[in-house]
């Protein structure tokens, strides 16, 4: 399971202002993966949880207000982790799928 703790020694934050906006981060994160692929979280999954911490982190880091015309769109790296997920579940059989 990612914790608060992992999130911040992955993003390198070593101040607890922000720990509950980073503990709602976590929450849709998970919840944007899963509405993404389908696929409901579980703790043993490595592709899942390193997902979790490049979505927190680059939504940390790129905070904007609404309106902003230059919103960046969700990094390769996290797109490509969420069509790995999708397509493991797919072949694996999942009854999920």
């Amino acid at each position: 399971m990612i914790t608060l703790d992992d999130v911040k020694a992955y993003a390198k934050i070593d101040y607890d202002d922000d720990d509950s906006f980073i503990e709602n981060l976590i929450d849709t994160a998970k919840t944007y993966i899963e509405n993404s692929t389908g696929k409901a979280y579980t703790d043993n999954n490595k592709i899942y949880n390193l997902a979790i911490l490049y979505l927190v982190s680059y939504w940390y880091e790129n905070r904007m207000m609404l309106g902003n015309t230059n919103v960046a769109e969700i990094p390769y790296t996290v797109q490509a982790l969420l069509t790995h997920l999708l397509i493991c579940q797919k072949y694996q059989g999942d009854a999920n799928a």
